[in-house]
C-alpha cells in the first residue's frame, strides 16, 4: 500500500524534475501489509476495535451494484480486489527513497496523520 501523497510527490518529480531518460521506478509502501495488518494499525491508532472482514466477490458485486455503482466500475474494483488478494503487490522497493531523498509514509503515519477520520470524529475545515 501506498500513501497517495508519496504517489502524488513521485509523479511531480517525475513529471516536472530532472529528466530520468528511461528509468524506471517501482513505487511502493515501506513495508508488505495484509488487510488485517491495516485494520490492527487502525485499531492501535483509535483506540477502538477493528477488524478486516474478506467479503466473497459475489457479495461485494451485490452490495456495489446494490448502492448504485455503475457495472464496469465494480468488475474495475473486483479485479483490483483479486490481484491483491493474490498476493502480487506484497512486494516492496526502495526506488521512492533514491528519487525522494527520503523515505516513503507508513500505513502507521498514514492512519496517524488521519486519525480523526478513522474515529468517526466530525470532520474539520
Amino acid at each position: 500500500m501506498v500513501d497517495l501523497r508519496d504517489n502524488a510527490e513521485a509523479a511531480i518529480e517525475l513529471l516536472v524534475g530532472d529528466l530520468r531518460n528511461g528509468e524506471t521506478f517501482t513505487i511502493t509502501g515501506p513495508d508488505s501489509v495484509s488487510m488485517h495488518d491495516v485494520a490492527s494499525t487502525i485499531s492501535g491508532v483509535v483506540g477502538k476495535d477493528v477488524s478486516y472482514v474478506d467479503i466473497p466477490p459475489e457479495v461485494a458485486r451485490e452490495g456495489m451494484l446494490g448502492v448504485g455503482m455503475d457495472e464496469w466500475l465494480v468488475d474495475l474494483y473486483l479485479g483490483f480486489f483479486e490481484e491483491f488478494a493474490s498476493d502480487k503487490f506484497h512486494a516492496t522497493s526502495n526506488d521512492f527513497e533514491q528519487l525522494m531523498g527520503h523515505k516513503q509514509r507508513s500505513v502507521a503515519e498514514f492512519v496517524g496523520d488521519h486519525a480523526a477520520v478513522f474515529s468517526g470524529e466530525p470532520a474539520t475545515v
